[in-house]
């Protein structure tokens, strides 16, 4: 791709006009730039960057304010991403022929994540973790259009950069693209008006004529409106049409600064924010990402000042303590993959389940930490890592991969007696995504060319698209549900067993207010709250009323879905698809509520 860019000293503080750059790779006749703002590059802007700016401005605001008003669970955050998506890949890559299939695949699992949000009514916490997948997404996107990688090993260099070409350049850089804009667009007036010297003279004394043109007016004018009645009736309808103008102008005036009131939480963040995603998009298109990012690896090999057997002793003692910690508590872990609680404890199944995961996610992350440092820090004999401390990296690997596969039957153990919650099934993913983490490193170890970093930020991703497309909350519910109507699962509380369902629970509601539990009547009263009566008589006049605090309501004998904009997703029509196929226990519930 052809760069507009041309490397000078950093010193500079004069230059000339139309200089050709002997140091560049591409020569280039451009306007010059002052040195104190732009230190490094020069760059010819056009009115592309200005349009790509104003509409990345407009579609920032659209995405955040979609994200905290809605949570983030509506067709507008996608389409707002989309947008931001879209102008991202034509700004950067509109000079190129073609897309590398690396980008290709990256750019197709961002779009695929980002429809969860308006597919699925996901809770705040799942689209909060599609936001920053989507965010390193992106960034990783823009590497592969732009051949930025400079580590395509797959280590963990592959996230410096990340870091370095989203992160630290762009904010090294943030105000290049405005002063390139602002210096470009002050050469080009300075050029347009050494060629234009005569044409400039004349406009400027028409306007003077224009002016001195008013205060005769002002004499001839009312002199006109008395000698002639139907110009004084022609200038009489003027005016009045200049003041109606002007009272409009103040009306609209009123609302836009309405409107700036009322969204002035979404604004602030959005002028910090869209310049910076603007400010990423410049570096990349421009190639300064690509200039900036130096393959740091060499650098790191210098740090190897360890000794091996220094390493080795520390090591040794750690694995000692963990084998030790193993065979002491191989009654209680074990008892899990059975099936049962450990005998002679006295603890319930959700203390059994719930003791000692995060202190074991903290010795997780300890092992992760000390595996990097024997790696990073330990000489080599040649090439070679010493074989001593693979082994007990491995070990710790093993023991690691030993305690998630613990924590995940426990965790089993757990929904089989309690059913299921969102806390549980994170707990799970997060078991199943350690494991596989230790897994690439335990491979790492012995092959440095298994690139570990993308397999595990890749599982990472797919774990959360999976997460967020499969509705997480409709198979709780579903789940927990069936365990409860079939005797496997006792609750004495529907919130208990149906937390934070939202309208995903629908269907279970209407299943469990059928049945002869005791928790029938709350079901029913779940009902009435997701679902409101549309009182056709007193709306007569005005259908366009509607109760804003009902998600559903029953018109002429069915249910419909509210005009609420985040309710227009797979969930919503699930529920008012199974609302309608048990109509008749809807209408009782209603009516049960009115009644009461």
């Amino acid at each position: 791709m052809e760069k507009d860019i041309i490397n000078s000293d950093s010193n500079m503080n004069k230059c000339e006009t139309n200089k050709s750059s002997t140091e560049s790779k591409t020569i280039v006749s451009q306007p010059c730039v002052n040195a104190g703002a732009l230190p490094k590059y020069r760059i010819k802007t056009n009115a592309f960057d200005i349009f790509a700016m104003l509409l990345g401005f407009v579609l920032t605001f659209l995405f955040i304010r979609s994200v905290l008003f809605a949570e983030a669970s509506t067709w507008k955050t996608t389409a707002a991403y989309l947008g931001i998506f879209a102008l991202a890949t034509v700004y950067i890559t509109i000079k190129q022929k073609k897309l590398n299939a690396q980008a290709i695949v990256i750019g197709a699992l961002c779009v695929v994540l980002s429809l969860s949000f308006a597919l699925r009514s996901n809770p705040y916490e799942i689209n909060f973790c599609v936001i920053i997948t989507l965010i390193y997404l992106s960034g990783s996107y823009c590497i592969a259009l732009t051949n930025s990688n400079r580590h395509s090993r797959g280590s963990y260099f592959f996230l410096l950069d990340v870091l370095k070409t989203e992160v630290l350049i762009p904010l090294k850089y943030f105000f290049l693209p405005y002063a390139a804009m602002h210096n470009t667009r002050i050469t080009g007036r300075q050029e347009k008006r050494n060629g234009n010297k005569k044409t400039d003279k004349k406009y400027i004394a028409v306007i003077i004529g224009i002016v001195c043109a008013f205060p005769v007016l002002l004499i001839v004018v009312p002199l006109l409106i008395k000698g002639d009645a139907a110009f004084e009736s022609m200038a009489g309808t003027f005016f009045e049409k200049i003041i109606g103008f002007f009272k409009n102008l103040e009306d609209s005036f009123g609302r836009v600064i309405s409107w700036f009131e009322a969204n002035i939480f979404i604004l602030v963040p959005t002028v910090f924010v869209a310049p910076y995603i603007f400010s990423v998009m410049f570096s990349y298109r421009y190639g300064i990402s690509n200039e900036e990012n130096r393959d740091t690896s060499k650098k790191y090999a210098k740090l190897r000042f360890g000794s091996p057997a220094l390493f080795s002793g520390f090591l040794g003692v750690i694995c000692l303590v963990y084998l030790i910690y193993i065979l002491s508590q191989a009654a209680y872990f074990f008892s899990a993959f059975s099936g049962k609680l450990p005998d002679g404890t006295g603890i319930t199944i959700a203390e059994y389940a719930r003791r000692g995961f995060f202190e074991l996610a903290g010795v997780a992350a300890l092992n992760l930490a000390l595996i990097a440092v024997t790696v990073l820090f330990s000489r080599r004999n040649g090439k070679k890592f010493s074989k001593v401390i693979k082994v007990f990296d491995l070990f710790l690997c093993a023991f690691n991969i030993l305690l998630s596969a613990v924590s995940m039957s426990k965790i089993v153990l757990y929904m089989n007696e309690m059913g299921l919650t969102h806390k549980r099934i994170y707990v799970f993913l997060i078991d199943i995504a350690m494991i596989i983490a230790f897994l690439c490193v335990a491979v790492r170890l012995f092959n440095e060319k298994f690139p570990y970093m993308k397999v595990i930020t890749g599982t990472l991703c797919v774990i959360i698209t999976a997460l967020s497309l499969f509705g997480v909350n409709g198979i709780i519910a579903k789940y927990n549900t069936e365990k409860y109507l079939s005797g496997k699962i006792k609750s004495n509380s529907i919130y208990e067993m149906l937390d934070n369902m939202g309208i995903d629970g629908c269907e279970s509601y209407v299943k469990i207010s059928e049945s002869k539990t005791k928790l029938r009547e709350s079901a029913s009263e779940q009902i009435c709250i997701y679902v409101g009566a549309f009182e056709s008589e007193k709306n007569k006049e005005d259908e366009d009323i509607w109760p804003d605090y009902h998600d559903m309501l029953l018109k002429d004998g069915k249910v419909i879905l509210n005009n609420n904009d985040y309710l227009l997703n797979i969930d919503a029509y699930n529920a008012v698809r199974a609302l309608n196929e048990r109509i008749d226990v809807v209408k009782k519930a209603l009516a049960d509520n009115a009644g009461s």
